[in-house]
């Protein structure tokens, strides 16, 4: 495939990442959904052409340039330009802007095996886009309908977003792809848990949480801090010192209705997810498998932010 690409010193190529594998349509098209979805963004996508042959370079100040491989193709209906014209509608779904440059066989050919220069680079941002647009036949001419972001997010892989993941969920999180009913129900089991502790109840279910968190005397509460205008306002009465402001700011209960409804968000998920999961089989897809155990995960950090109401402590009845 790749012809006599002559002498390139080490000091001219350019420092740059090669993601995808070279004519493999699928492996290109994944690497440009996983730089999206891990939260990168380009500042420009560059679709480099070659006759009806293609690759990317991805243009970021801040993450650096990313060349992706040239495993994407156009003219005619198959794998490859199925890929490209899902490619292009995910850059749009990302509202990211896409350009068309042509470049040469051989600049292509030193992008698939990972030894762009920097005067290619500079080449290849240097160059006019093709104009008038027309990369969106590569799109059209694959789905005729102008929908883009409809099925786009659809298609990107369920990923654990582990970043927000509370510590006490990480095992069952790993072994979460092997076996999403369990992780959940396990999840659900050991939250009961954790809050029989707290209380030191024996009850479980929905009765455990409205003994918790609902009513007029909830076993376990939230605070916030005092609202910033409350700070200022004590700056206009003439506090002593800018010392004595910067101070953490007293804890206040949250509003009644916010307590209220995060008790109803433990009785409701309890409800609505570990009783049918419990009692018979779920036809669920896996995006609604990981979404379930999303909504465990925001109970098992609320849980965590939740203190013993004054009541509770004067009595000594939660932790």
């Amino acid at each position: 495939m790749f012809g006599d690409l002559g002498k390139v010193r080490f000091s001219e190529l350019a420092a740059i990442q090669y993601h995808g594998l070279s004519g493999i349509s699928r492996s290109c098209l994944d690497a440009i959904r996983r730089i999206l979805q891990f939260g990168e963004r380009p500042d420009l996508a560059l679709l480099l052409t070659v006759d009806h042959g293609h690759a990317f370079l991805l243009c970021s100040e801040q993450d650096g340039d990313v060349a992706i491989k040239s495993g994407l193709s156009s003219g005619y209906r198959g794998e490859g330009p199925t890929a490209l014209a899902d490619a292009l509608r995910a850059l749009m779904a990302a509202d990211i802007e896409i350009e068309e440059v042509r470049v040469s066989a051989d600049l292509l050919e030193r992008l698939e095996l990972s030894a762009l220069t920097k005067a290619d680079l500079d080449f290849i941002k240097a160059s006019e886009p093709v104009r008038p647009t027309s990369w969106y036949d590569y799109i059209y001419g694959i789905f005729e309908d102008k929908d883009v972001e409809s099925s786009t997010w659809q298609q990107f892989p369920e990923v654990m977003p582990w970043h927000v993941i509370d510590e006490r969920l990480n095992d069952l999180a790993v072994r979460f792809s092997e076996s999403p009913d369990r992780a959940i129900l396990d999840g659900f089991r050991r939250l009961e848990d954790r809050i029989r502790e707290r209380l030191k109840s024996r009850e479980h279910g929905t009765r455990l949480f409205s003994i918790a968190f609902a009513g007029d005397k909830p076993a376990l509460v939230w605070l916030e801090e005092v609202d910033e205008n409350a700070r200022l306002l004590a700056m206009l009465k003439g506090a002593e010192s800018l010392n004595e402001l910067e101070r953490p700011q007293p804890l206040e209960l949250i509003d009644r209705g916010e307590q209220t409804g995060r008790a109803q968000l433990f009785t409701g998920a309890y409800q609505a997810f570990r009783n049918p999961r419990a009692h018979r089989h779920l036809n669920e897809s896996r995006s609604e498998q990981l979404a379930e155990f999303l909504v465990l995960n925001q109970l098992f950090l609320l849980e965590r932010a939740a203190v013993a109401s004054p009541e509770s402590v004067e009595k000594g009845e939660s932790t």
